[in-house]
């Protein structure tokens, strides 16, 4: 995941659940894949908010990782 992406992201969080709830929904349908993603949504749906924090799974990495050869 790039800064740009994490930066788009997090701006598009910040709209609210409409905003996301919309953009989810458009590029699901535009690309034939809203089962796939509505799927996807069910298994996020089941997601602890407590036990995300705790690992710290709430947050972006501060670096980017990257693959060491």
């Amino acid at each position: 995941m790039t800064p740009r992406f994490q930066r788009l992201a997090m701006h598009l969080h910040s709209l609210g659940p409409r905003a996301l709830a919309e953009f989810i929904h458009e590029a699901s349908n535009r690309n034939g894949i809203e089962d796939q993603v509505l799927e996807r949504l069910e298994v996020y749906y089941r997601l602890n908010s407590d036990a995300l924090e705790a690992l710290g799974g709430d947050r972006f990495p501060i670096l980017p990782l990257r693959r060491v050869p």
